[in-house]
């Protein structure tokens, strides 16, 4: 498998990917995976000045996001994406994954109600719905905001809490 990480964060590329996780991932790729950035070219230009020199940087749709990824089978690529729906389409259109990370939602990021599930992680019903599929897959979903955090069982958080 071609994946070293992947993370949900609607933030993308921030201080937290950009210092700590792409150090913790060793990866020699980091993919964005997301159709709304292919559409923006200012949020590209954000996003490739926030990115580090040290890892090569790939915005990229969701199906093309997912060809890299499975033309890139040893082990060095970092993947995130914006939001769980996302994350269930890269995984409908072939992404072979194992395990999900899963990060910051944000509150302030949807006109859609949102429910509390850590203080960094506020989720739709959609959100839940596109977690439990991805998890009803055989893929293992958990939340560590930071790479020193225990990881958390998120399905199992999600049963507690709704």
């Amino acid at each position: 498998m071609g994946l070293k990480l992947v993370r949900i964060d609607d933030r993308l590329i921030h201080g937290q990917v950009a210092f700590a996780w792409i150090k913790e991932s060793q990866a020699k790729y980091l993919v964005v995976a997301d159709d709304i950035v292919m559409k923006d070219s200012m949020q590209q230009m954000l996003l490739r000045l926030a990115a580090p020199k040290t890892i090569e940087l790939h915005l990229l749709g969701l199906e093309d996001a997912v060809k890299f990824c499975n033309e890139h089978d040893d082990n060095s690529v970092f993947l995130i994406c914006r939001n769980p729906e996302n994350m269930l389409k890269l995984v409908e259109l072939g992404l072979n994954v194992s395990e999900i990370n899963l990060g910051n939602i944000s509150l302030t990021k949807s006109d859609t109600p949102r429910k509390t599930l850590l203080k960094n992680i506020h989720v739709t019903e959609n959100d839940v719905a596109c977690l439990r599929a991805i998890a009803g897959r055989g893929i293992k979903v958990y939340i560590k905001l930071i790479p020193e955090d225990n990881p958390m069982d998120a399905i199992e958080l999600l049963d507690k809490k709704y």
